[in-house]
């Protein structure tokens, strides 16, 4: 410690002045300390961060942080392999001729460098290396994704398939987006637009963290005369193709997929037709199948679109009260049964709505007999999920009491009037099916009845 004396009118005293700052000695270690930020999006994505800050920090043996100017190398290890940019590869430091590659020198210790991403998602990482020696550490693994929206990735989906044909009712109506690479980082805010057949639907939603879109969808006016409303949604993208050589690039000769300009499908045919809706992309007036081209961002064929509107669709329905059928709808009397001693029968019942469509999730159905005699066998009870069709239960009645057949026809022909013996008659029986809906549904359920008798 140096202890220093100071005189005049403030009078005199030591004065410490601590101790010399410590001399750095060569480097011995190098450690990753954060990339910033962690996760960016393809160099073609609409939103999001396209490079991160990879910082790492050299220190000598006792810790202390490296003399100023200590050269690090960087090495980088991407998901494209080490292509050149114009390949679609991401890169490091400076865009020269060595895009996995860069060299710097520390200050206070820490060295940079920063990554830039290119058209391939995937995770990447960097070797740090102090330079002329063997001292080195790799970063943690920064997540390259998040492009434009990409055609196979694109769906809808809704709290409720099918919904009471009753004003009022509604549903949350999602679209669900990721890139090429199924990635969702970078397409938060994506605008998607919607159109609904019938009934209310919310114009547009922007896509959130994770990747979805939703609107509010309210059965009103418009009610289509088979049930079935279809949605459409619409966002910017890319149609889907095949990255033959990997390079992140639609290359002509690729494989794709074509689509044509968006469409509500209202007679559900997968084919536009002249009464239906339709989203003008290109402001010619006429609606435009598929135009033979590629269309996303950086297509390379002359009238290629950049970038793509792409499209996709989804139905609900809207079920109204139940129909339901039996059969057969009877089976025999007590002069002619139509279930023999020892046998059985099989029935069939149908429930849908009044448009063939199917009946509102939770509708159960139930089947029940009058008669002691007889057993049910097969699928007797059942609760409808959300979005079935027209739903068919098969069932069996069978004889439980069998051994005691009427074989003499003047037994038979009496025993509606005056039975010899219940041990000797058929006996009478009924079969209902009932069918009940959701009791907040507000839709009216049914039943249907088989008569007829068993021996």
């Amino acid at each position: 410690m140096l202890l220093l004396s100071s005189c005049g009118g403030g009078g005199a005293g030591p004065l410490d002045i601590g101790p010399p700052p410590p001399v750095a000695g060569p480097a011995a270690t190098i450690n990753y300390i954060s990339a910033t930020p962690p996760v960016i999006s393809i160099i073609i994505a609409p939103t999001g961060p396209k490079s991160s800050v990879m910082r790492f920090i050299v220190r000598d043996a006792l810790g202390n942080s490296v003399a100023d100017g200590t050269v690090v190398d960087f090495v980088l290890t991407g998901p494209s392999g080490g292509k050149t940019v114009a390949n679609g590869g991401e890169y490091i430091g400076p865009l020269d001729a060595s895009p996995t590659t860069d060299s710097t020198t520390t200050k206070g210790g820490t060295a940079e460098t920063v990554l830039v991403s290119g058209r391939v998602a995937g995770p990447a990482t960097v070797t740090a290396s102090v330079a002329g020696t063997a001292i080195s550490t790799v970063s943690g693994a920064i997540s390259i994704g998040g492009g434009v929206p990409a055609s196979n990735h694109f769906r809808l989906a809704s709290t409720q398939l099918n919904l009471a044909a009753i004003a009022g009712k509604s549903a949350t109506i999602g679209a669900f987006l990721a890139d090429r690479f199924g990635n969702v980082n970078g397409l938060v805010g994506t605008s998607v637009s919607f159109m609904a057949e019938g009934g209310a639907i919310g114009t547009s939603a922007l896509a959130d963290f994770d990747g979805i879109a939703t609107v509010g969808y309210l059965v009103g006016a418009g009610f289509p005369t088979d049930g079935r409303v279809t949605i459409m949604a619409a966002t910017q993208g890319e149609e889907v193709f095949v990255d033959t050589n990997g390079n992140g690039l639609y290359d002509i000769g690729e494989a794709f997929v074509d689509r044509s300009e968006p469409f509500l499908d209202l007679n559900h045919n997968g084919l536009r037709d002249a009464d239906e809706s339709y989203i003008d992309v290109n402001g010619n007036g006429i609606y435009d199948g598929p135009n033979g081209l590629w269309d996303g961002p950086d297509c390379p064929a002359a009238g290629c679109v950049k970038p793509a509107t792409i499209w996709t669709d989804m139905e609900l329905t809207l079920s109204t009260d139940a129909a339901c059928q039996i059969s057969p709808a009877s089976f025999g009397s007590l002069t002619a049964p139509g279930i023999a001693d020892g046998g059985s029968l099989p029935f069939t019942f149908i429930v849908q709505d009044l448009n063939g469509n199917g009946v509102i999730g939770g509708t159960t159905i139930v089947v029940t007999k009058t008669a002691a005699e007889g057993t049910l066998g097969g699928t007797t009870s059942v609760t409808i999920p959300d979005g079935a069709g027209p739903t068919t239960l098969n069932f069996t009645l069978s004889d439980s009491s069998p051994g005691n057949p009427v074989t003499i026809p003047a037994e038979l022909a009496a025993c509606p009037a005056a039975p010899t013996s219940p041990a000797t008659c058929p006996t009478a029986a009924t079969v209902t099916v009932t069918v009940t809906m959701p009791a907040d549904s507000g839709l009216k359920g049914c039943s249907s009845t088989s008569i007829g008798a068993i021996d």
